[in-house]
């Protein structure tokens, strides 16, 4: 595994502000599949996985609006006491962007890792959606780390950890610029394509 600048978290980081709270009931998060569990054989947690994304990240109906549709994709990989690293893929149109990777220190845990993962991809996406997007946009964030997903969909106002506060912060930032979000749990390490890339990346 490869040595990527380590995110440094504030151990304060400050409250969000009101004006930009209202953002935060358009985020959707989807942390279960249908008729799957973490028991299940590999490729039957892969099929559900893969039928879940084609059943709800496609756009319906005959003549959909045309709307970008950009993917995140996140992982994170933990050797305990020695290393970590952190990876996303961020996608246009089902074409790949870019890859964007950061260290989050030698004392980190998966949920540590999986979250910096989440940060690297968030702050990625600010620079590539415009600040005055003028027609509004789809970001689909997909993950394979259930307990991310859980806490953060507590919301922005409960939240405690300075970690989740500051994805919270990143999230109402790319809402502002007319995205529309859903962040989705997948199993991992199952067959899943995007998801194994992203794992090979970190």
């Amino acid at each position: 595994m490869k040595i990527y600048p380590t995110l440094v978290i504030e151990p304060r980081e400050p409250s969000l502000l009101t004006p930009t709270l209202r953002f935060g009931k358009r985020a959707r998060f989807f942390t279960s599949l249908e008729n799957v569990s973490a028991d299940d054989p590999e490729e039957q947690k892969r099929e559900a996985s893969e039928r879940w994304i084609a059943r709800h990240f496609r756009r319906k109906g005959a003549e959909p609006p045309p709307r970008t549709h950009y993917e995140i994709w996140t992982d994170g990989s933990v050797f305990l006491g020695v290393k970590s690293g952190a990876a996303a893929m961020i996608y246009k149109d089902g074409e790949l962007l870019c890859t964007t990777h950061r260290g989050a220190g030698p004392l980190a845990c998966s949920y540590t890792a999986e979250s910096v993962a989440l940060y690297e991809g968030l702050r990625r996406l600010l620079k590539i959606i415009p600040a005055n997007n003028p027609t509004p946009c789809r970001v689909s964030i997909f993950t394979d780390s259930l307990s991310l997903l859980t806490a953060l969909e507590t919301g922005p106002l409960t939240v405690k950890d300075p970690l989740l506060r500051l994805l919270w912060k990143l999230i109402l930032q790319v809402q502002r610029r007319k995205a529309r979000i859903r962040l989705q749990f997948i199993f991992g390490h199952c067959g899943v394509v995007k998801n194994e890339k992203c794992d090979t990346e970190a």
